[in-house]
């Protein structure tokens, strides 16, 4: 299989799996909400920031297998492909270890840590032993996840997290409605990802019969080689889960986990949209590799300018909606207990999220070209001062000035530092950058933001029904004014063609049954 159709192979079941995960999500996320209550769902949510620090001992070995098993694959050398796996193998089942050590630390420690009532306190341990245990098996058996994402068999992972996902889903529904709780919610949560875990590895094997797990085949110096690529890798780690998790444990902490809840709504909605963008950049790392090999200076250059105004193009609509429609969004899917406070988070972090995102194809050719290690520097840099900005807004703010302390550094890093660093990098001048990559999506989204702005002004939205109706009506002028304004002839040409055969194969389909109808005189 060509590298082209890999691509489209890969960013076509991230999508499959970004889409079914949100359909789950919507429907899911009122009826735990609701069944939990406020305060058992922040507690939730908190113990899931509580723990996702725990994931700062992967260390960046993640994407150093994912480098390494890529390059051993190229050159058919089945034995350093087994030492990658096997000394990954061993730092993750040390890490492994030590991080379900800190989960039960952290499980004593946290009745004393958050303000939760008693009735919650032996609740509250147990969970955050099941889920530092979920994360703990997490670390060895990720080294099968990020094999196969190396192997360029995405599809194979993707269709496993799919099944897991419905699985995980079904049972938490069956088991809240039996009147079961937040322990059901975790052991669930823990027997799912084992179901997971051991699809993951047979498949290894499947696509890689020479696989051999045998720790002593570990060593040294692949233990080194693994380090030295995954340093700033670590750093970048450090500085997401930072900017992640630490949010929800500064309103845990200085205001109450009931209150969690209202921020975490519209967090979600952005995390949700952050994927969306992330499952096309992440397929671009590899092209971006090969042009910086060449030395191709200028197709980089393309990469940047056409990839940065499709992700454009794609986050317009969607942040638009958020902003304009936003409250009314979640009064319909949450309740209108939640639209007020909510939205106006999501308004705040909307905001200073259009250039951070847009920024996701710069990153992926940073990558590409081993350039990360001042990105990587920044984003720590960013995400000490959201948390430093958030602890001192809290107090007086509230959860809108958590949400201005995640924004306020988040604008000077994707705004402006991002794109200034990738221009000096790749040569190129930011006027040029700004009207190729910029300028044509937003025209093109006009339309759309004036017809949302009306829809939402003049007419009463009674259910998501018709909530999804108009943005759709929208998102079809949009996708038209898109068409004419942003895309490329070459580009418009096979747009064209396709639908030229849709239709084509619709119209023989109409005919086909219109016969059938009548022979048999209906």
């Amino acid at each position: 299989m060509d590298i082209g159709k890999r691509i489209i192979r890969n960013v076509f079941s991230n999508w499959c799996t970004y889409f079914i995960n949100i359909v789950i999500v919507f429907f899911l996320s009122p009826f735990v909400v609701h069944t939990l209550g406020n305060t058992g769902y922040g507690i939730w949510i908190l113990v899931g920031s509580l723990t996702g620090y725990l994931g700062l001992l992967d260390l960046g070995i993640r994407p150093a297998i994912v480098r390494y098993v890529s390059k051993y694959k190229a050159l058919n050398d089945d034995e350093s492909i087994n030492q990658v796996i096997n000394t990954s193998l061993l730092i993750f089942t040390i890490a492994g270890l030590l991080a379900l050590l800190i989960s039960l630390i952290l499980a004593y420690f946290s009745v004393d840590i958050f303000k939760v009532t008693k009735d919650y306190h032996r609740e509250l341990r147990l969970v955050v032993v099941l889920v530092g245990l979920n994360v703990a098996l997490g670390f060895p058996f990720g080294v099968f996840n990020a094999f196969l994402n190396a192997w360029q068999r995405f599809d194979l992972n993707n269709a496993i997290i799919i099944s897991a996902y419905l699985l995980r889903a079904g049972l938490i529904v069956l088991f809240l409605k039996l009147g079961y709780g937040l322990l059901a919610l975790a052991l669930i949560t823990l027997s799912t990802s084992l179901v997971e875990y051991v699809l993951k590895i047979r498949y290894c094997f499947k696509v890689f019969p020479a696989l051999k797990i045998k720790l002593s085949l570990a060593n040294k110096k692949t233990l080194k080689m693994i380090f030295q690529f995954s340093l700033f890798s670590f750093i970048m780690g450090v500085s997401t889960l930072l900017a992640y998790y630490s949010d929800s444990i500064v309103i845990g902490y200085f205001l109450s986990a009931a209150t969690i809840t209202f921020f975490a709504i519209a967090a979600n909605l952005i995390e949700y949209l952050k994927q969306l963008v992330n499952t096309v950049s992440v397929t671009l790392t590899p092209v971006a590799s090969t042009f910086d090999a060449l030395g191709d200076l200028s197709r980089m250059k393309d990469l940047l300018l056409v990839g940065t105004k499709y992700l454009f193009i794609i986050i317009l609509p969607i942040g638009y909606t958020y902003i304009i429609m936003g409250k009314t969004f979640i009064n319909l899917w949450m309740g209108e207990s939640y639209g007020p406070a909510s939205s106006m988070v999501l308004v705040i972090l909307t905001l200073s999220y259009f250039g951070f995102l847009s920024q996701f194809i710069s990153t992926s050719i940073f990558y590409g070209m081993s350039k990360h290690r001042l990105l990587s520097l920044s984003c720590l840099g960013m995400s000490i001062l959201n948390l430093v900005l958030s602890i001192i807004l809290v107090k007086p703010l509230g959860v809108y000035g958590v949400a201005l302390g995640t924004a306020i550094p988040l604008v000077f890093y994707g705004t402006f530092f991002v794109p200034a660093y990738i221009c000096r990098v790749l040569k190129l001048k930011p006027w040029v950058y700004v009207k190729r990559s910029f300028f044509p999506p937003f025209f093109a989204s006009l339309p759309f933001l004036l017809l949302i702005f009306y829809f939402e002004n003049n007419l009463q939205i009674l259910s998501l029904t018709q909530f999804f109706k108009l943005v759709g009506l929208a998102c079809v002028v949009y996708s038209i004014c898109a068409f004419f304004i942003c895309l490329e002839p070459p580009i418009k040409r096979v747009v064209l063609e396709k639908c030229k055969i849709t239709y084509q194969s619709l119209m023989r389909l109409e005919r086909i049954t219109f016969r059938n109808i009548r022979s048999k005189g209906l």
